[in-house]
């Protein structure tokens, strides 16, 4: 009781251990889904710096995008801003399949590891080793964002009510 005559909640350790869990879950998902973020806004930069005829770049971008701005350097301005476009476009679906994985949408880890994989094919065929590895990094640590995700809707599944408790 309170001192004011009010029965406080009381919560065990097992339930704090549940939701300490939670929590780390949330984190986990959270920065694996972040990555998509990262992902799309390097990849923009990239295809702008590409289409103004600069050798940098990013390494975590989309080689897409990259590519496409290259190809935007042999264009008129208007070709350039197609391109660019395209490029954003992309890079627009990458940030739209982070946003939907933050919303604990699986999907939107699946979609996105997926068009990150297949680009990080391109690295493979032009024999860019280090693009090969930074992506499949890249992809490890997203996987482990949607194995925190399922692991949330399990956890929510078998603890009625949870979902409702804020953590954070």
């Amino acid at each position: 009781m309170s001192s004011y005559g009010i029965a406080q909640p009381t919560v065990n350790s097992a339930d704090t251990k549940v939701l300490e869990e939670r929590q780390k879950l949330e984190q986990a998902a959270g920065n694996g889904a972040g990555w998509f973020y990262w992902i799309a806004g390097l990849s923009v930069i990239n295809a702008v710096l590409a289409a103004v005829g600069s050798s940098t770049g990013f390494i975590f971008g989309l080689g897409v995008t990259s590519a496409l701005g290259y190809v935007a350097q042999t264009m008129g301005a208007t070709g350039k801003f197609v391109v660019l476009s395209i490029s954003v476009g992309i890079a627009a679906a990458i940030a739209g399949c982070g946003a939907a994985a933050r919303k604990g949408k699986k999907w939107g880890f699946v979609v996105g590891m997926t068009v990150y994989g297949l680009d990080g094919l391109l690295f493979l065929a032009a024999g860019d080793w280090l693009g090969v590895i930074v992506h499949g990094v890249a992809l490890l640590f997203i996987l482990g964002g949607l194995s925190a995700t399922s692991k949330l809707a399990r956890m929510n599944t078998a603890v009625p009510g949870l979902s409702q408790v804020k953590t954070t």
